[in-house]
């Protein structure tokens, strides 16, 4: 009986062994599955978290645009999309109000299709005659009705004097002489002008001129105009970033906050500028203006410069940045005008520095003057002003 019940305790020994060695390899199977479902439960609970904070913010800033939209008047917001050329322009066929509380302004627009806010631009009828003109801000005019502008006004008064005339405004807020390059020779073909009045508003048309962005000088002080070398995704991410800023409240009213309360300037990168000396910001400029007058020429037009002098040097009696660009006219025998003798204080808005109604009947009337003189249009109308340059005009 011994040896049976000993023979019987060998015998178990080794399935009992056989048995604990199985059970481990499903031992820790159970044991990474069971991590494994703790994982995932885990990660879904933050999921979860992240989704429930990521709704909470939309939907608190889809609150906070509708709240703005409806109770805050967005203070000098207008529409402008990307352009690859240009930097920017007005949306297309895009309408909008233009606030600025402090003087008042609350102003209807209308871009038309090239997004400029002028009527939209139709084919030169055979024998017809069109005089365009460029500028910033200064004849985008968002300040006024659009009849109240200089543009609409001349137009108005010009078909009424020579029906065949007619008038095309290009002007951007924040141009520089350079995008107005640029646009002239993007859009020249489809203007055909015969005349080409550019508008220099003194007050920042030098400082505008150092965006490297649309020009330079280089080592050998050559004017360059480089072109954009951007990749295609990058054309989309700035067009989406301007899109962004023009269309939602929020974004509109942080930005124009930090840029206020600090020194960041979140400008896209079409407006950065480089400082440089004013010798440099002259030269740039003079090189700008006859490169326009070469090619104006050359498309068989003529190039006519009105000179806006700033509010504030208006007021401070200093002529320097008028008595520099009237001399380099001169001397490249492009006919200009000053407006400074005719323009005052009362014809700008008290706050904004752009001109208002009254300025801008001022205005109409000297520029029509200006524009069909017979060194431009052609046209003898009368005498041109006492601050036009005469010397210019000679044969």
């Amino acid at each position: 009986m011994a040896r049976k019940s000993e023979s019987t305790v060998v015998e178990r020994a080794p399935l009992d062994t056989q048995g604990s060695s199985s059970s481990r390899p499903a031992k820790a199977v159970f044991e990474r599955e069971r991590l494994r479902r703790h994982r995932g439960s885990h990660r879904r609970v933050w999921c979860f978290r992240l989704a429930a904070v990521g709704s909470a913010l939309l939907g608190a800033l889809l609150v906070a645009e509708l709240a703005l939209r409806l109770l805050v008047v967005q203070e000098g917001k207008r529409l402008a999309t990307y352009d690859a050329e240009l930097g920017w322009r007005g949306r297309p066929n895009g309408t909008g109000v233009y606030a600025r509380s402090e003087d008042k302004i609350r102003t209807p627009f209308r871009y038309n299709a090239l997004g400029f806010r002028d009527n939209d631009v139709l084919p030169k009828v055979s024998d017809g005659k069109r005089l365009l003109i460029l500028g910033d801000s200064f004849v985008e005019s968002l300040e006024v009705d659009f009849p109240q502008t200089f543009g609409a006004q001349i137009e108005k008064s010009i078909q009424a004097r020579v029906p065949c005339w007619d008038v095309t405004l290009m002007g951007s807020q924040g141009y520089s002489t350079a995008q107005e390059l640029i646009a002239f020779r993007k859009y020249r073909s489809l203007v055909d002008p015969d005349v080409v009045v550019l508008c220099f508003y003194c007050g920042n048309d030098f400082q505008d001129n150092l965006r490297q962005r649309f020009a330079y000088l280089d080592a050998d002080r050559q004017l360059v105009l480089p072109a954009s070398q951007v990749p295609w995704w990058m054309h989309q991410a700035r067009r989406l970033q301007r899109w962004v800023y023009e269309t939602s409240h929020v974004v509109y009213l942080l930005k124009n906050t930090i840029e206020g309360l600090t020194d960041v300037q979140l400008a896209p990168e079409s407006k950065a500028a480089v400082e440089q000396s004013e010798e440099y910001q002259q030269d740039i400029t003079e090189r700008l203006i006859v490169q326009l007058q070469r090619e104006v020429i050359e498309s068989g037009a003529r190039l006519g410069i009105v000179c806006i002098p700033a509010r504030d040097d208006l007021l401070s009696g200093d002529t320097s940045k008028v008595d520099w660009l009237i001399h380099l006219c001169t001397a490249n025998q492009i006919p200009c005008i000053d407006l400074s003798p005719q323009l005052a204080i009362k014809h700008f808005f008290k706050v904004d520095f752009h001109l208002n109604a009254t300025g801008h009947q001022v205005v109409a009337q000297t520029l029509e003057a200006f524009a069909l003189a017979p060194q431009l249009a052609g046209y003898e109308l009368g005498d041109m002003p006492a601050a036009s340059n005469q010397a210019a005009w000679s044969e």
